[in-house]
C-alpha cells in the first residue's frame, strides 16, 4: 500500500507495482485478492486510492473539476470525468453537490 500511496497519481498499471515488488503481475493480483485480505486485484486497489483522493479533493476544496483531474494525473478533464462516472456512477460535480448537501 505504501508503494501505491507514493505512485497512484502517475502509475496505474499492475506491471509497475509487480516489478517493484519483484513478482509477476499475476502473483501480485492473487496476493492482493486472497492472501493480503484486500479482496481486490492490484488495479482495483490503485483505482480505489485514486478515487479516494478525488473524493477528498472534491469535498474539501473549491478546485475546479478539471484541475482535480490534472492534479490526479489525467491527461484531459474528460478522462477524469469518465473515470469518476465509471467508478461512482455520477459526475464529479454531482458528487460534490451531493456531498455538500446541495
Amino acid at each position: 500500500m505504501a508503494l501505491v500511496d507514493l505512485n497512484y497519481r502517475s502509475q496505474r498499471r499492475t506491471a509497475f507495482y509487480a516489478r517493484h515488488m519483484a513478482m509477476s503481475p499475476k502473483r501480485l493480483n492473487r496476493l492482493c485478492r486472497e492472501e493480503w485480505g484486500v479482496g481486490k486485484n492490484c488495479f482495483e486497489v490503485v483505482m480505489g486510492r485514486l478515487l479516494s483522493e478525488a473524493e477528498f479533493l472534491l469535498l474539501s476544496s473549491d478546485m475546479e473539476v478539471k484541475a482535480i483531474g490534472y492534479e490526479l494525473g489525467f491527461v484531459t478533464p474528460q478522462n477524469f470525468i469518465m473515470y469518476f462516472i465509471r467508478w461512482r456512477g455520477m459526475t464529479p460535480l454531482a458528487f460534490r453537490e451531493k456531498g455538500r448537501g446541495k
